[in-house]
């Protein structure tokens, strides 16, 4: 009887999780490099270091990167989400797609890897 409890209890508990959101990342790490050691880069307007920064991005969010250097203007990219591929095992058992979609485990970024550079102009010689 009591075994019998907490097998019911534990096929429920599965039953009730998408595969991605039970096996999947809750975060991507994004990569951010610069050329310019000295560039300020930024995640959604918050300071993440200098020249080159990770960045933990929840998989069901997106983000604008922006690298600033004095006396340049600012270059700024919005990341990209792109389906998770585990979320494809729930086409055995579709409710766990929609777990999936509710926990925000069904997207990911499309890219974790990123270079971006301010615009810094050359001063011309008179």
């Amino acid at each position: 009887m009591r075994i019998t409890k907490f097998t019911a209890i534990g096929v429920s508990l599965l039953l009730l999780s998408g595969c991605a959101t039970l096996f999947g990342k809750k975060y991507d790490t994004l990569t951010i490099h610069s050329t310019y050691s000295d560039a300020i880069l930024l995640v959604n307007g918050n300071e993440i270091g200098k020249g080159s920064a990770t960045y933990n991005l929840p998989r069901d969010k997106t983000a604008i990167i922006t690298a600033h250097k004095k006396g340049c203007s600012d270059m700024t990219l919005a990341t990209n989400q792109e389906i998770n591929n585990t979320t494809f095992i729930n086409l055995i058992f579709w409710p766990g797609y929609l777990i999936d979609a509710a926990s925000g485990s069904i997207h990911e970024a499309s890219s974790t890897d990123y270079t971006i550079n301010p615009i810094c102009r050359k001063k011309e010689d008179d």
